[in-house]
This record gives C-alpha cells, structure tokens and sequence, in this order.
C-alpha cells in the first residue's frame, strides 16, 4: 500500500512545528522514532559488517526548554505502533529482562524466519536511568549499541543466575540531560574513555525553540498525526538490506578521506570518541532518511548529502555538552561561566559572580578563574574610569567560537 506522506520526517517536522522543543530536538526525535520502528529487521548490505538503524540520542540542555516534550510526542506514536519499550527506572536486571522479553519473530519477504529482541528505551532523565558512577551498566549499553557483534548475541554471566544470552540483541535508546548532571554523575572512565560517550549523538540547544502560550492540536495537526502513524506502520513492516547506488559510494568515499584525513572536522578532545564512529552514525542515519522517504531500501547520493547536512547541524553545539567533564571542580565551574558570558554577550563581572556565587571560594577565586578565560581570548575585560566597574565581553576570534554561535541576540 503506498505511503500516505512524502517523507515520514519532514511531516513529523511540520506536526510539531508549533511546539516549543528547538528543532535539533524534534529532528532526532523524529530520527529515533523511524529507527525504532525498522529494529533489528533492517541493516546495511554494503559492508563487510552489518550495521543495524539503532541510535544512542541525548537531548542536553537547561531544564524547561522542550525535552521531555519532544520524547514524549515520540513516544505516543510507538505506544500506538506496539513496538517494546522499556522502564525508564531500574536496574540493569531489569532492563536485560525487558531485552530478553522484547523477543519476536517474524518472517522477511524472501520467506526467512528472523528472530530478534529489539528494545526501544525512552528516558526524561538520562542520568538517573544510566546510574550514579554505574560503570557495568555503561559498558553493558556500551555492547548493546553493537547489537551483539557478529552472530548478534550477548552474553553475561552472573554468580545467582548463571550465563544470560540474548540472541539478536538491538536498543534504540533516546533520553533527556542536563549538562551539569552529565558532568558530574557519570564516571569519566566508562562514559568518555570507555566508548559510549563515542556511540551517542549529543543534540545540544540552550533555549525553546519558540514559546506556545496556549498548545492545542487543530484539525489539521490531527488528521497529519493519522497519517504519520499510518505511515510509520508501514515503515513498521520494512526488512531486509539497505543498498546503495554507485554514486552513493562515490560520494561516501569523498566525504570519508575529508573525514578522517590529515585535516578533521573536530579538535576539541572531547569529541574524539565521536569522531571516531561518525562513519557509523552517518550510515545509520542514511538508513534512516531512506526509509523516512519510502519503502525501496536505496540509498542514493542525495540521500547521503542530506545525512550530511543534519550531521554538520547538530555537531556544531555538541561540544558544549562537555565543556567541563570528567575535570576539576574550576573547570566545571568554567563551563558554566562561559555558557553564561557567551548567552550574555556583554556584562558586568558582578553579575557573573552573583550567578555562581556559591561555587567560588571567595572574589580572589572568581578572578583567578575570569583572568583564565580572558587569557584563554574568550573574553574581554573593560575597566570603568574610576576602576569600581568591570565589563565582561564576549570575543568571537577564540578557537571554540562555533560551538557558542546562537546563544546571544546578536548576529555572529
């Protein structure tokens, strides 16, 4: 049956444009909900290894601004769909129950039995549901995300239950964080150098996108979320591999020598890990945008051209999710005074001390920590006449400067 919409994620776009989440949040939001009706039925057929349409997503950013909506907008659509979802809260014993649980089988188009355990996990709050400092179950998302490696099962062996195996091992994981509690609730070991921060996308925004007063859905919002589930449905019943065409893999070749080259698209450290594995996530999301646009499972060029942008979108702010982690209490507390000085533009030293007041050690430590960043170029400082009053200015010639674009009312 043909698809209802022309493409399932520019619609989802248009459903909740009157919304206040920033667009970076409802796109990925729409990205994991398409990936989370494939499941493990889809995967790529141009590599040696299999890749399957599963993403890491965390929505970072200040309380208030749109992010359990955005998860919550989603998550209607696959309560409707059927599709498991697991307990936002418990234990890893849990969370491996619901995997084990998610089992199902089904029968492809060419006539294989196909048995998978495929779990979608929606949280509000990243960090509770991942632990405090709870290592093992990092490293055991960790080893999800690869959906089990080559002959696609997980194993555990625990002292009360013995070995634990799941076979066809797929999560598809979105949740919501503040940066603050990233930054001090996970340990630096598993997130960052163990290799899960490197399998998320970070979608990072600062504010609403627009403020709804009064949020109501019209008739014409309700008749387009009909078709989005009708389509989703369909979306729903997809197997088997994604192919490419010839000038699909010309221009992933181009774009991966770019990538990986002497001149890489990153330097701050922090992004290493996701450095990476953007390859992976730039296929995933191929697969993705293919079958948000219909159902013949070709990946073409300019379907990859269109992964590309929505990388480069969302990998500009991404930094700033780390600004601070894993590091001295001074560098946390720089973090969120240059969030601060770079929402602000101009402002005075007093200011930025009556915000954080609580995390100096006093004036001296505050000045120690502001001549840091004046040194660092991110800002100036500009004494009044009488030297009673102390401007704090934003400098947009410092290295980092494009992952702060957007933050102020002026124009960059």
């Amino acid at each position: 049956m043909a698809r209802e919409l022309a493409d399932w994620l520019n619609a989802f776009m248009q459903y909740t444009e009157e919304t206040e989440p920033p667009r970076l949040y409802r796109e990925w939001a729409g990205i994991s909900c398409i990936a989370s009706a494939l499941e493990r039925k889809c995967s790529s057929g141009w590599m040696r290894y299999k890749l399957y349409p599963n993403f890491y997503i965390a929505l970072v950013g200040p309380s208030g601004i749109g992010k359990s909506q955005a998860l919550e907008t989603v998550e209607s659509f696959l309560v409707k769909l059927g599709v498991p979802l697991s307990p936002t809260t418990g234990s890893r014993q849990g969370i491996t129950m619901a995997l084990r649980e998610a089992n199902q089988s089904s029968i492809t188009p060419s006539g294989e039995h196909l048995t998978h355990s495929s779990l979608t996990i929606h949280c509000s709050e990243l960090v509770n549901f991942l632990g405090y400092h709870d290592d093992d179950f990092i490293m055991t998302l960790t080893n999800w995300y690869d959906c089990g490696g080559v002959d696609g099962k997980w194993s555990n062996r625990t002292v009360s239950r013995g070995m634990e195996e799941i076979h066809g091992v797929w999560v598809n994981l979105i949740g919501g964080a503040v940066p603050e509690a990233l930054r001090e609730h996970l340990p630096t070991t598993a997130f960052l150098e163990g290799g899960f921060a490197g399998r998320v996308v970070f979608v990072y925004a600062d504010k609403p996108g627009k403020l709804i007063p009064i949020p109501n859905l019209g008739e014409a919002e309700i008749a387009l979320g009909e078709q989005l589930l009708n389509d989703l449905e369909k979306i729903h019943i997809l197997h088997g591999e994604f192919k490419v065409t010839a000038e699909w893999m010309d221009h992933w070749a181009d774009w991966y020598f770019e990538t990986y080259g002497p001149n890489p698209p990153f330097t701050h450290p922090t992004m290493r890990p996701y450095l990476f594995r953007r390859r992976v996530h730039l296929a995933k999301l191929c697969m993705v945008l293919s079958a948000s646009e219909g159902d013949d499972m070709v990946l073409t060029k300019k379907i990859l051209e269109r992964g590309i942008e929505m990388l480069k979108r969302v990998e500009v702010p991404m930094p700033r999710t780390f600004y601070g982690f894993g590091t001295s209490q001074n560098a946390r507390i720089m973090a969120q005074m240059m969030e601060f000085i770079a929402r602000e533009r101009s402002t005075t030293e007093r200011k930025i001390y009556n915000r954080y007041e609580g995390a100096f050690d006093g004036w001296k430590h505050f000045r120690e920590l502001l001549d840091a960043l004046r040194q660092r170029h991110f800002c100036k400082l500009v004494y009044s006449e009488n030297g009673q009053e102390c401007k704090v200015i934003y400098r947009t010639d410092h290295e980092h400067h494009d992952m702060f674009k957007g933050l102020g009312n002026e124009t960059d």
